[in-house]
């Protein structure tokens, strides 16, 4: 029999948290490879801070650990997002000194 009055506990599977943290570490991972520790020590901090709202759901957040998480995520897209847009403008810096190099090699003067 069940009581109603009882809160229903949904326990997830730890292996299904795992897999979303290997995900996050290894779509971060090229930010620190590439050298963006700033953006990615905050991207993993946002998510961090994110994830602890899950261990203070029910208690401090009184349920809404969830919604907080998704507003982490928030930052977590602005600095994964501001570290592909900055590979975007040095690699645009690449290729333009490149060119420019090119371009003096054909004429001097340039």
């Amino acid at each position: 029999s069940t009581d109603a009055s009882l809160p229903r506990v949904v326990r997830r599977p730890v292996f299904r948290q795992l897999c979303i943290v290997a995900a996050v570490l290894a779509s971060s991972a090229s930010m620190a490879w590439r050298g963006d520790s700033l953006n990615f020590l905050a991207a993993i901090s946002a998510f961090a801070a994110g994830g602890a709202c899950f261990a203070v759901n029910r208690t401090l957040l009184r349920g809404w650990g969830h919604s907080v998480f998704h507003l982490f995520l928030c930052v977590y897209v602005h600095h994964s997002l501001m570290s592909s847009h900055g590979l975007a403008v040095a690699l645009h810096r690449e290729d333009v000194s490149a060119y420019l190099e090119a371009q003096r090699q054909v004429h001097p003067a340039f």
